[in-house]
C-alpha cells in the first residue's frame, strides 16, 4: 500500500494538467464550451485529490512540508472552484468565470512537481526500509538456521555419545554374564567332584572300619583278661 503513494501523487498531478489544459482550450482557443466535459475532468481531479487525503497508507507523505502547502492551494483552489462548476452545470457560467481559475492553475505546478518529488522520496524511503528489513530477517533466518544446526550437532554428538557408552555396558555386561556362566559351570563341577569325592571316601573308609568294629567286637567276646578287655572296650 505504501508504495502506491507515487501513483497517487502522479495521478494527481496528471489530472491537474488534464484540467487546466481543458479550460485553457476553452478559455484561450475560443472553442464551443462543452460544461458536461469540463466538469466531468474537474470531478475526477477532486476525486485523485481525495485519493491524497483520504488515505491511510501514505502516511510518510503527509507529514510532509510539501503535502501540507499542496493541500492548501488545492483545497483554496476547490472553495473557489465549486461554485463556478455549480453554475457552469446550470448554465449560469461563461468563460470570465473560468479565467481566474486557470490562472491559480498556472501557480500550481512548482508545488505539485514537489509533492512529486516528496512522494517518489517517500517510496524510495519505504523500500530503502523494506530492503533493510529484509537484509535484517535474512541475517536473522541465517543466525537461527546456524544456531539450529549447532544444536542438531550437538544432539548428535551427545546421542552418539550415549549410544557408545550404552555399546560399552551392554559389552561389559555381556562379559560379566559369560564369567559368571564360566563361574557357575566351575562351581557345579568342583561340587560334584567334592560329592563323589566324599562317597568314595566315605566307601572306601566305612568298609575297612566295620571290619576293624566286627574284629574287635570277636576279640571282645574271647577269653581276655579285665586289663585286655579294657583295652579292647576302648577300642
Amino acid at each position: 500500500q505504501r508504495d502506491s503513494v507515487l501513483w497517487i501523487a502522479f495521478q494527481l498531478e496528471r489530472e491537474h494538467t488534464r484540467l487546466r489544459s481543458a479550460i485553457e482550450q476553452a478559455v484561450e482557443k475560443h472553442t464551443p464550451l462543452d460544461a458536461a466535459a469540463l466538469t466531468l475532468r474537474y470531478d475526477i481531479f477532486l476525486s485523485r485529490k481525495g485519493l491524497l487525503q483520504d488515505n491511510d497508507s501514505i502516511v510518510d507523505l503527509k507529514t510532509s512540508e510539501q503535502y501540507r502547502v499542496a493541500m492548501e492551494k488545492l483545497g483554496d483552489f476547490v472553495r473557489r472552484a465549486d461554485p463556478v462548476f455549480e453554475r457552469l452545470g446550470t448554465g449560469r457560467a461563461d468563460l470570465a468565470d473560468l479565467r481566474p481559475l486557470l490562472k491559480e492553475l498556472n501557480t500550481h505546478d512548482e508545488v505539485l512537481g514537489s509533492l512529486t518529488h516528496r512522494a517518489n522520496f517517500a517510496v524510495y524511503a519505504y523500500i530503502d526500509e523494506s530492503n533493510r528489513t529484509i537484509r535484517q530477517q535474512g541475517i536473522l533466518v541465517i543466525s537461527l538456521a546456524t544456531v539450529q544446526a549447532l544444536v542438531l550437532l550437538i544432539f548428535v554428538g551427545t546421542l552418539i555419545v550415549y549410544i557408545r557408552r550404552q555399546s560399552r555396558q551392554n559389552q561389559t555386561l555381556q562379559d560379566l554374564n559369560l564369567h559368571l556362566q564360566a563361574a557357575r559351570s566351575e562351581a557345579e563341577a568342583a561340587y560334584q567332584g567334592k560329592s563323589v569325592f566324599l562317597a568314595n571316601m566315605s566307601h572306601e573308609i566305612r568298609t575297612p572300619f566295620q571290619g576293624l568294629l566286627g574284629m574287635l567286637n570277636l576279640l571282645d567276646e574271647s577269653q581276655l583278661s579285665g586289663k585286655q578287655r579294657d583295652y579292647v572296650q576302648t577300642a
